[in-house]
């Protein structure tokens, strides 16, 4: 008979605890040698040529979505998959190509574009299948472009004579196209010889209809006390807009200081906030500051008028603005032209929480984009190559005999950036069009 095996069980009192046994043996930990602890991995973003194609993606997507409205195919040409992050197409169709000659496209939004750049040819077959495919406001985005249009005035000793940097400076030259969100810059202050390769271009070849109407002009600007601005500025601009806008107006200054202004042709409306520097902007959309039908044009008081703008101050819009000078997509109030009576919610929204909105690092342009409720029309886009930024546009410091040439087309210049128009007041070709 089997004997049963008998189970030995342990009663301890309630208040005693059991301790058990490890489970498993461990080895005990040497103490620590200080001087040979191993340092933990550098993050991606601290290696300058990892964060750099980190930046390129970064952009590569953003662009992306910019064109998800953009009627057309996507086009990797160059490139496969692995080398790009994961993208939404928005039903859009995405055709990987190695030869620009596999392009069956009828039309195209976003063509990114990674051949090399030593390869005239290849860069010239591109350039020309690609012109008649793509849509209005399609990007052509590239890996890398050393060229003139992706390098600002004080890097001219880095532009690159390559075949591809040639082929497509010409190509934004010859079709009035320019590329403001593609000037290279430091990835950060400490990698001061590393820039951003990435290079987009908006292809608006052709601009829309123009739209015009001259009922009811108001034309606006903002002048704060405490600032490098005089009543100059004000004059400079009112003087310029009598003589190169051919149309019927009446010219407004918001301001601090009502009293002192001497132009009795100048409607003074005195601001009715303390928002400092640039936030004042944001009165311009104040109910009953204009009369209720009103067409506003603003313009900013560093902006010198050098040609005829009737048809940029007459134009039918429900918003209008710049594109900043070196962001792509972003909304830059140098110059603004709105409906007054369908504008007073920005306004509204930022009385809310006027501190929130003061945290825009982009200022008072970022917190008018992200509160307007519609994509607003680009005054590039509309009129091309009639705005320019002084430092990028119109400044030449290589060239100590001739540092100051404002071309032919441009008739705006934006002094946006140093150096300001009242560091230039000795420049005959500043004095020129200066009517303050």
């Amino acid at each position: 008979m089997a004997r049963r095996k008998i189970r030995k069980v342990v009663i301890t009192p309630r208040n005693q605890s059991i301790t058990k046994r490890p489970t498993r043996i461990t080895r005990p930990v040497s103490p620590t040698n200080t001087t040979n602890v191993k340092k933990p991995p550098v993050s991606k973003a601290a290696n300058p040529e990892i964060r750099k194609t980190q930046v390129m993606h970064e952009m590569f997507l953003n662009n992306i979505k910019y064109t998800e409205k953009i009627k057309g195919d996507i086009i990797i040409l160059g490139s496969s998959l692995h080398n790009l992050p994961h993208f939404k197409c928005n039903f859009r169709k995405t055709i990987y190509v190695s030869n620009i000659d596999q392009v069956t496209s009828d039309k195209i939004s976003f063509v990114y574009i990674d051949v090399n750049v030593n390869d005239k040819e290849a860069h010239l077959k591109i350039k020309n299948k690609l012109k008649p495919l793509m849509s209005w406001g399609s990007i052509l985005f590239f890996k890398k472009h050393e060229g003139y249009q992706a390098k600002i005035k004080s890097q001219p000793g880095k532009v690159s004579s390559t075949a591809a940097a040639k082929v497509w400076d010409d190509f934004v030259k010859d079709n009035y196209l320019q590329t403001y969100g593609s000037k290279q810059r430091p990835l950060v202050p400490k990698w001061k010889d590393l820039y951003e390769d990435y290079f987009a271009i908006k292809y608006y070849p052709n601009p829309p209809a123009i739209r015009k109407s001259n009922r009811n002009l108001k034309i606006a600007t903002v002048f704060r006390s405490g600032g490098t601005y005089t009543q100059a500025h004000v004059d400079n601009i009112y003087n310029s807009c009598k003589k190169y806008i051919n149309a019927d107006f009446e010219f407004y200054c918001l301001t601090d200081m009502p009293n002192e202004f001497t132009n009795k042709n100048i409607n003074k409306v005195t601001l009715h906030h303390n928002w400092p520097i640039y936030w004042s902007k944001l009165e311009l959309f104040k109910p009953g500051v204009f009369p209720t039908d009103s067409n506003i044009f603003y313009i900013d008081l560093d902006t010198l008028i050098t040609n005829d703008i009737t048809d940029i101050a007459t134009y039918d819009t429900n918003f209008l603005g710049m594109r900043d000078f070196n962001t792509l997509n972003l909304l830059s109030s140098g110059l603004l032209k709105y409906k007054y009576n369908t504008s007073h919610y920005i306004y509204n929204t930022f009385l809310l929480d006027p501190v929130k909105w003061m945290k825009c690092k982009g200022g008072d342009q970022e917190a008018i984009h992200l509160i307007l409720k519609e994509t607003p029309e680009y005054m590039q886009d509309i009129f091309p190559r009639r705005m320019g930024e002084f430092i990028n546009h119109c400044y030449k410091p290589e060239t100590p005999h001739a540092p100051v040439k404002i071309d032919k087309h441009i008739n705006i210049v934006c002094f946006h950036g140093r150096p300001k128009m009242e560091d230039l007041m000795n420049n005959p070709v500043i004095t020129k069009w200066w009517r303050g």
